[in-house]
């Protein structure tokens, strides 16, 4: 879950740890893991008042860890309190920070650092992070996904491109992948490469969102309405609240 944040992969951690703490209720470090996972599934106050309880109730245990602060600034964020992300991401950084420069040659804190900059958008710190792994590491092809997802966010599309290029040629052939390259590649003028990336992201998870209604952003630039329609429904199937499949499928109605 934590390095492919896919709905799926969440859903099966949470449901690992309900069975958990239905075996043992004060597992302070479930709960933690719990809380936090429902930060990442969170749609409503309802969700992060739940996820703001099992934090709670970790803390009361004991626990006082960087994720803890990482999930609280999470809630923090979907409340609209400013000061109190801020307060609680620099707690959890502090503590990453701590646990890196003690522990240079630990992977495993390295990607908490990774997981630390994803959620709190500290896009120059997560490459950093990637390109640290990479050096200690090279052999971890999920970073260079990583790194190039980041460089999708910075707009560094010819980098992200190269970065989840070779990802793909060492084996990471995962649908997110191609769903980061395929943008990229709508950025850069290579129309056809990014449908041929499209495509392979769609038959490998068909309700990943992004790549269909994208398809359908370029099927509209290229004048192939029904192409367009067809992808943007098939999206909006999956995800109702797709924005840019909702304004995709109305532009080629209007086309039609």
């Amino acid at each position: 879950a934590r390095e492919t944040m896919e709905e799926n992969a969440v859903m099966l951690a949470a449901e690992d740890l309900d069975t958990a703490l239905s075996r043992d209720p004060e597992c302070a470090a479930a709960l933690v893991w719990r809380g936090y996972l429902r930060t990442l599934r969170a749609n409503n106050h309802e969700d992060e008042n739940n996820a703001l309880g099992d934090l709670k109730a970790a803390h009361e245990l004991g626990e006082d860890g960087w994720l803890l602060y990482l999930a609280r600034g999470c809630v923090a964020i979907g409340h609209g309190d400013t000061a109190e992300r801020d307060k609680a991401f620099a707690v959890a950084r502090q503590r990453l920070d701590a646990e890196l420069k003690s522990r240079p040659g630990h992977l495993h804190a390295w990607l908490k650092s990774v997981e630390w900059c994803e959620r709190s958008g500290d896009l120059d710190r997560l490459i950093a992070d990637h390109t640290g792994i990479l050096k200690r590491w090279p052999e971890r092809v999920a970073s260079l996904a990583g790194r190039g997802y980041a460089r999708v966010l910075k707009k560094d599309f010819p980098a992200a491109i190269a970065d989840c290029t070779e990802a793909l040629e060492k084996g990471d052939r995962r649908a997110l992948v191609y769903w980061w390259r395929g943008y990229a590649r709508t950025w850069t003028g290579d129309t056809e490469g990014a449908l041929d990336d499209l495509g392979e992201a769609i038959v490998l998870n068909p309700e990943l969102k992004g790549p269909l209604a994208r398809r359908a952003w370029l099927q509209n630039a290229r004048g192939e309405y029904d192409l367009a329609v067809d992808d943007a429904t098939r999206a909006l199937e999956h995800w109702p609240d797709d924005l840019e499949a909702l304004g995709e499928r109305g532009y080629a109605c209007k086309e039609l």
